[in-house]
């Protein structure tokens, strides 16, 4: 996980998605310590914010975005580790799920395959309500979020770039850009909160742009400062800042903040601490504590852990329920112990072969895959040449 500007491997952010995911099973398995620990989801969105945004302003100033491949990039990453939860509750749901439910379950993972399912599951209830305990798919509304934060912070973006003129003036207008639809994003959050009966704010982009973009900002303005040959601000990147930043963020998943109002007001604290974190840059060392084998592997399993710990509990719960059963400690950690077994396989055999396949899904994969198709179908090239072609340009 590379920082704003592609630097080395950033061991605190990987720390930081660790405890992010530790505080969201935590809260959705109802085990004591986390009563806060739904803040985890904002701090994901802070940290992604942070590392796409990085991402697209860096290719911008190198010349080389673009808008196909960084999307590309991203499904690669993205997509076939949720097709497969999605299609494995869907398989799962046939079984232990009523008809009229499992018909609504298989259009909540039409929207969750089409990142819409932050829509569909704003029509249809809140979060936080005793429906959502039967809801396989209802954590797929956050990265229906933090897609659709990729199409239109890399259309903006990317829009400023071209029409401004002089590298530094471009970053300097994102900048603004970016502050100013942070604001708007903030205020709308904060003022439909006040009147939301139904919790829509919560799967709302609009309200949650802020959010990621909070990290947005901590990379533009690195990368602003690393094109302006001007060196660190001593007083942001300190120890001092960080453990506040911790601190911060542990006392918000411990504590038991109105969930009924997120985002809100006090939403502002986690992503408060998140930012900190993120830009104190402090603890990337492989001897420190963050960059112990057990919490690197934790921010490494995390997207896993993300997607397959909530099915397991719904499907689990559903299946208790009918037998009468409540759920004990034992097995609550027996499903956690579940989450994280799907979760190493998701990670090795789908996330990882796919990730580092530079060639999947990518426009040289799609070239080649073309002139393949042209050349066996073309009717005037003998087969020998057919072949000898498509060796040649392979190797």
């Amino acid at each position: 996980m590379e920082s704003a500007g592609g630097d080395a491997f950033r061991l605190d952010i990987n720390a930081l998605r660790a405890l992010s995911v530790v505080a969201v099973v935590g809260y959705h398995f109802q085990i004591s310590g986390f009563a806060g620990g739904f803040v985890g989801v904002d701090v994901f969105l802070v940290i992604t914010g942070y590392l796409m945004t990085g991402k697209v302003l860096t290719d911008l100033t190198l010349g080389r975005f673009s808008f196909r491949d960084f999307s590309i990039m991203r499904m690669r990453r993205i997509y076939p580790a949720l097709a497969i939860m999605t299609v494995s509750s869907v398989v799962a749901g046939w079984f232990v799920t009523l008809p009229r439910e499992y018909l609504k379950h298989l259009l909540q993972a039409l929207s969750a395959l089409t990142f819409a399912s932050n829509f569909a599951f704003d029509s249809d209830n809140g979060y936080f309500a005793m429906a959502a305990q039967t809801k396989p798919l209802l954590h797929t509304w956050s990265l229906s979020v933090e897609w659709q934060f990729y199409i239109w912070m890399t259309l903006v973006v990317s829009l400023i770039w071209r029409f401004a003129s002089g590298s530094k003036s471009k970053l300097s207008t994102v900048m603004i850009a970016l502050q100013v639809v942070a604001v708007l994003s903030l205020a709308w959050c904060w003022w439909e909160t006040q009147g939301d009966a139904m919790g829509s704010s919560f799967f709302s982009l609009r309200a949650r742009a802020w959010e990621p973009l909070a990290g947005g900002l901590i990379a533009a303005a690195e990368i602003r400062r690393r094109s302006n040959g001007a060196s660190k601000i001593p007083w942001l990147e300190t120890r001092m800042v960080a453990t506040a930043g911790w601190a911060l963020v542990a006392v918000c998943i411990v504590y038991p903040l109105p969930e009924s109002r997120w985002p809100g007001v006090l939403t502002v604290l986690p992503i408060l601490g998140a930012a900190m974190i993120v830009r104190a840059r402090q603890w990337t060392g492989e001897a420190s504590l963050l960059g112990m084998s057990t919490i690197q592997r934790l921010g490494d399993w995390s997207y896993s852990i993300y997607l397959w710990h909530w099915p397991i509990w719904v499907f689990a719960m559903g299946w208790l329920s009918l037998r009468g059963c409540s759920v004990d400690a034992t097995q609550k950690m027996l499903m956690v112990l579940a989450s994280l077994a799907l979760s190493i396989v998701s990670y090795r055999y789908v996330e990882q072969p796919i990730r580092m396949r530079r060639d999947f899904w990518t426009a040289d994969f799609t070239d080649r895959e073309h002139r393949f198709r042209a050349i066996v179908s073309s009717p005037l090239r003998p087969m020998g040449d057919r072949v000898s072609v498509l060796v040649g340009r392979q190797g």
